[in-house]
């Protein structure tokens, strides 16, 4: 799977695939895969995320 792939509408990567990346770099602040998964997920499935159903959190707003 690549990025073209996905957005030339001939495939879309996995939502397990993104869960695992999303909470494999959960606590690392910096790393763009977080943010990345985050915001596939989101846009894969917003009727989810916008009924507050499922809220991804942010590493940004939790103490660590």
């Amino acid at each position: 799977m690549t990025i073209y792939t996905w957005e030339s509408g001939k495939g879309e990567p996995s939502l397990d695939f993104l869960l695992s990346i999303y909470t494999y770099c959960f606590f690392d602040r910096t790393d763009w895969r977080f943010h990345w998964a985050r915001e596939c997920m989101r846009a894969m499935k917003p009727e989810t995320f916008d009924s507050g159903v499922i809220e991804l959190a942010d590493p940004a707003d939790s103490c660590i």
